[in-house]
């Protein structure tokens, strides 16, 4: 396990590569099916999961591989956008949910597993995210992964230069 104070502060960034549709996240069937008799679940995640919707200052996206293991709700304040840093910006975001493989929520984001992440802005959905590739062109391949982040404003500069050296 990887504790996200474990983790190198240029590592830190939870990327947004697409959104998803409310439609691809798991319905609590489907969640009762996959855990079975599982007793030691988070029933209060799930009830709070369960009776979520969908808000005007939420985005459903999908954001790769946990960078570590970060506990949720987890709240960043710098929206990084790679290819024109000039429009980057302050936000103050909050992860309410993940979801591990899009099966499952989780009260993490797990490193190394692919997540699904419901986000919520304090002051609306940056327009600059209306440029998210959805699940369709994901899956087609058509998305880059470091488009756009979520981290702390003060890991920034450490974030693009290790991006910058990856490239």
């Amino acid at each position: 396990m990887l504790k996200e104070t474990n983790c190198p502060r240029e590592d830190r960034i939870l990327p947004i590569i697409g959104t998803i549709p409310v439609s691809l996240l798991p319905k609590k069937e489907e969640i009762g099916a996959r855990l079975g008799s599982e007793t030691d679940f988070n029933q209060d995640l799930l009830h709070k999961y369960y009776n979520w919707t969908l808000t005007g200052n939420e985005i459903i996206v999908y954001t790769g591989y946990g960078y570590c293991d970060v506990e949720i709700p987890k709240t960043y304040t710098y929206l990084i956008c790679f290819d024109e840093q000039t429009k980057s910006l302050d936000v103050l975001a909050t992860v309410k949910f993940a979801i591990w493989n899009g099966r499952i929520p989780l009260n993490m984001i797990e490193s190394g597993h692919h997540t699904f992440c419901i986000i919520e802005f304090e002051n609306g959905i940056p327009d600059i995210l209306k440029e998210l590739p959805n699940w369709d062109d994901i899956q087609q391949g058509n998305y880059k992964y470091y488009k756009f982040g979520l981290c702390e404003k003060e890991d920034v500069d450490l974030i693009l230069e290790k991006i910058a050296n990856m490239e």
